[in-house]
């Protein structure tokens, strides 16, 4: 209505979304068999067969994590990519290691999980699969009023909270 308002802060949250690696079915199965925060879900398949996959920065971290819900755990990675620090720390928790390129998920006819297949056709039984998102955040409003975003598309703020628009 053209009416003007003043206040001394203002809180804008904009939110984000969810960046999945394309593999086919990952998306369908979000948020019921393939999961993203342990701590918000890792108790509803304690003791479950799990997976993790990884490839990602910090992922081997994250399937530690997870490695406290189940002694089932396999991590996923492409060829190549763990170091041989982080092979010892996957080995050490008794954290299966498969390294190859992930093709499907295998669902059954109840619609449920029931396993990776593998680009060789090897298929893992897993119950659940944790997937660590690459968050990208929705920053078109602030970043279209002029604010600056660090090269990973944040807004970035001073110790204080405040963008670079007043």
């Amino acid at each position: 209505g053209g009416e003007r308002i003043s206040t001394r802060r203002l809180v804008v949250t904009t939110g984000l979304r969810d960046e999945l690696p394309d593999v086919p079915g990952l998306r369908d199965r979000w948020a019921r068999d393939v999961l993203h925060c342990p701590y918000c879900h890792g108790h509803e398949v304690r003791d479950r067969r799990l997976g993790v996959l990884g490839g990602t920065p910090d992922a081997v971290r994250y399937a530690q994590i997870v490695r406290q819900w189940t002694q089932d755990l396999v991590y996923f990675t492409p060829p190549g990519r763990l170091t041989a620090a982080e092979r010892t720390q996957l080995l050490a928790r008794a954290i299966g290691l498969v390294e190859g390129s992930v093709d499907q998920l295998v669902i059954d006819d109840a619609d449920e999980l029931r396993g990776v297949q593998m680009r060789d056709g090897c298929v893992i039984p897993r119950d659940a699969l944790f997937v660590p998102p690459r968050f990208v955040p929705h920053n078109s409003l602030l970043a279209g009023l002029g604010a600056e975003v660090d090269t990973d598309g944040w807004v970035t703020v001073d110790a204080t909270g405040h963008t670079t628009v007043a």
